[in-house]
């Protein structure tokens, strides 16, 4: 700030009444009374309309109707959320300018998640920065918790009603549930109540725990230290370590089984139709690639290699195999390459439509090999029946049905772990539990290929 900067603010500064303090670009009213400390943003900058309104509020205080306008009272010497937003924002400022760290943005974000957060667990009609700190305990993240899953239980309700209704009261219904989700969600609750509820439970899961962090980061070790300096805060530990909601665990549900039997049946049919698309089937279905795996496909992965068995006999099987890490691509996930056995069959068929080099899928960059995937295949499977909003990465789906396919062949989950490309073998197990033969997960050892 230069001098003549600091002049000027140094005048408007001196011009105001004791009880208004200016930070920033913001007036603020500030006065102790009966032993409370009262510090609240008068939200202007105009020192007259400042003023004006400081006079109010004395008389509403001499009148001892001053917190009858708060919606939780202030108490002794504890600050309200928008003084602490306030000097947030100002540390937040201060210490940007040392390692760049919070941006504008992020704290911007920080802040939206306390608003919504307080907004969902008091059911605040006004202003949520008018609420005293003191709200902030145990009891306000189970109330949020619960608002988050009341809510849920009521869109469920909605949508069974929807469906269990006709006519007119049907359509009103309908625009009740579009409403309170959107267009897109509520005709998935339609075709699939079980399954989009099941989504909606998985993303408000994630979201919760997301919101609450972004929400507790208001109160990071350095933010505290600048809130010492500036007022007294209530004891938030309980607020800071009370337990989330408890996520569901991540599981392969399978789809109907007519879809399932529709999709291969269609699948193959892509053959004649559209061999292009057919690629992309055998890839992601017969091969369980990812769909960046895919993308990056090439003709020398589609091997033929001679195998000896124990007997002494060797037998020659077809396979593809993942491998390869061109300096464009990051090559496969986790870096492994692995090696996927395929039936002769569709070995001689991708034989006849692949070219003899080169990727497997048309097109000169990744950008447009991959919308053929994520775009034209993906439309082919909505078409039938696969809905985007349960099933929103279309073509990895085929993945997770070959993936629960091997589990529920192979009794050595292990088979299924390295065809697949995980990491480790509980991902698998975790995944693909109740696909298992009750023996295998006990003992994941057990079986071979």
């Amino acid at each position: 700030m230069n001098t003549e900067t600091q002049e000027k603010q140094s005048l408007i500064t001196k011009d105001l009444p004791p009880h208004i303090e200016r930070r920033g670009d913001v007036l603020y009213f500030r006065k102790r009374w009966k032993g409370k400390r009262i510090y609240r943003s008068l939200d202007t900058n105009n020192a007259k309309r400042a003023e004006a309104k400081a006079k109010e509020w004395i008389k509403l205080l001499q009148a001892g109707k001053f917190f009858e306008t708060d919606d939780i009272k202030v108490r002794k010497g504890y600050p309200t959320i928008g003084t602490i937003l306030d000097e947030y924002e100002r540390a937040a400022t201060i210490r940007a300018l040392s390692d760049g760290s919070p941006s504008e943005k992020t704290v911007r974000h920080y802040e939206y998640q306390i608003h919504y957060l307080l907004k969902k667990a008091t059911n605040c009609q006004g202003k949520v920065e008018n609420l005293c700190s003191s709200i902030l305990t145990r009891k306000l993240v189970k109330d949020y918790i619960a608002a988050e899953e009341k809510g849920l239980s009521a869109i469920e309700r909605l949508a069974k009603k929807v469906t269990a209704a006709s006519g007119q009261k049907r359509n009103e219904l309908f625009e009740s549930l579009v409403s309170l989700k959107n267009k897109v969600t509520a005709d998935a609750l339609l075709d699939d109540c079980e399954g989009a509820m099941r989504v909606l439970r998985q993303r408000k899961s994630r979201s919760i725990h997301s919101i609450l962090k972004n929400a507790r980061a208001i109160f990071s070790p350095w933010a505290m230290d600048a809130y010492r300096d500036e007022f007294k805060l209530p004891n938030i530990h309980d607020f800071m370590t009370a337990a989330s909601i408890k996520r569901a665990p991540y599981k392969y549900h399978s789809p109907p089984q007519e879809l399932i039997d529709k999709t291969i049946e269609e699948g193959r049919k892509l053959r004649t139709s559209n061999p292009e698309l057919y690629v992309v089937f055998c890839l992601c279905y017969d091969i369980a690639m990812r769909a960046g795996e895919a993308t990056w496909a090439s003709a020398h992965w589609l091997q033929e290699r001679t195998v000896k068995h124990s007997n002494g006999k060797s037998e020659t099987v077809c396979c593809m195999e993942i491998t390869d890490r061109p300096s464009e691509w990051a090559g496969p996930k986790h870096g492994s390459t692995r090696v996927v056995p395929l039936h002769r069959s569709i070995y001689d068929e991708l034989k006849e439509i692949i070219p003899a080099e080169g990727y497997l899928l048309p097109g000169s960059t990744a950008h447009a090999r991959h919308k053929i995937i994520d775009k034209t295949f993906a439309a082919w499977m909505r078409k039938i029946g696969w809905n985007a909003f349960v099933y929103p990465k279309a073509a990895h789906e085929l993945r997770k049905l070959m993936g629960s396919r091997w589990i529920t062949e192979y009794p050595n989950p292990g088979v299924a772990q390295k065809r697949l490309g995980h990491k480790d073998l509980k991902t698998t197990i975790d995944f693909y539990g109740d696909f298992m033969d009750k023996e295998a997960a006990l003992d994941p050892l057990m079986g071979a290929e």
